[in-house]
């Protein structure tokens, strides 16, 4: 959840760089997994697939072999970044079916009961969201959330945890919305995620928009600190594509009818994001 991706790159190449056999197989699988996160925050989705090809690579190498879970947890990471990065690129059917991919492999028919599979639930019930098949993500999401926080990355985290909220809303089950919400946002307060807990007040902001309650979704955005914003000029997370920013903050300005500064923001937002970042920039083009 960290800004620091340039230095935190750098480290990280300087230490994939290295040869010296101390620098196992192992921990370059890590340095790789890192590596793909920071170049799926940058859009260079290229990038991020070559990292998952090497650390698939060195899986190979290091075989197949299934008392190793950093190993099975690295091959459902590498297809849950390609996953995401397909997905935000709007390529949900070639997404849906990478993640899939991913949990067949390795865990055949068992793979939700697998602890590894955690790596790529997140991407997989993401597209099962976007490809309106609600009711199998929430069978899968209710199951496993509380162990997908166990193993996720926090922002993966928070992306299954807007998916479930947001079909109890397609539902009309607010009040089991703002529970999920609730639940996310005490996590980022007990885990000392400032960010994650901002993105569970924007989502809150969300629910109550859609439920025409403006005054109390004015109320709760002036108490989300700017600081946790999730959108900067050279990197955007994959719960800012979720709306857990910018987007949320202009839906709030268009229902308190501030249409020109909402345009404004809308230019600004469409400007600031990566131009292969199709997904993001569709929502935006939207609120036209």
């Amino acid at each position: 959840m960290s800004d620091n991706n340039d230095e935190t790159l750098n480290v990280v190449q300087a230490l994939l760089a290295d040869n010296q056999p101390s620098n196992h197989s192992l921990v370059r699988i890590g340095f790789y997994n890192i590596q793909a996160y920071i170049h799926l925050s940058q859009a260079k989705f290229e990038d991020a697939r070559i990292d998952g090809m090497n650390a698939l690579a060195l899986t190979q190498f290091m075989g197949k072999n299934k008392s190793s879970d950093n190993v099975f947890f690295t091959v459902t990471y590498a297809h849950a970044v390609q996953a995401f990065a397909l997905l935000l690129q709007g390529k949900l059917k070639r997404a849906l079916a990478v993640a899939e991919q991913g949990l067949r492999d390795f865990y055949q028919q068992d793979f939700i009961e697998s602890a590894n599979a955690y790596g790529v639930l997140p991407a997989y019930t993401s597209l099962l969201y976007e490809t309106n098949k609600l009711d199998d993500c929430e069978t899968i999401l209710t199951r496993n959330l509380s162990l997908i926080r166990q193993f996720a990355l926090p922002e993966w985290l928070a992306v299954s945890y807007l998916c479930l909220a947001r079909i109890h809303l397609a539902k009309n089950n607010t009040n089991d919305a703002i529970k999920v919400i609730e639940t996310l946002e005490q996590i980022g307060y007990s885990d000392h995620l400032p960010r994650l807990s901002a993105i569970a007040r924007w989502e809150l902001v969300r629910i109550h928009l859609n439920n025409g309650e403006v005054i109390l979704a004015n109320d709760i955005a002036e108490r989300i600190s700017s600081e946790n914003l999730v959108v900067k000029k050279a990197q955007c997370s994959i719960a800012a594509d979720n709306e857990a920013d910018t987007i949320t903050s202009i839906r709030l300005l268009l229902a308190n009818q501030q249409y020109k500064k909402a345009l404004k923001q809308i230019a600004d937002a469409i400007e600031q994001s990566q131009p292969n970042r199709h997904y993001r920039i569709l929502k935006l083009e939207v609120l036209k």
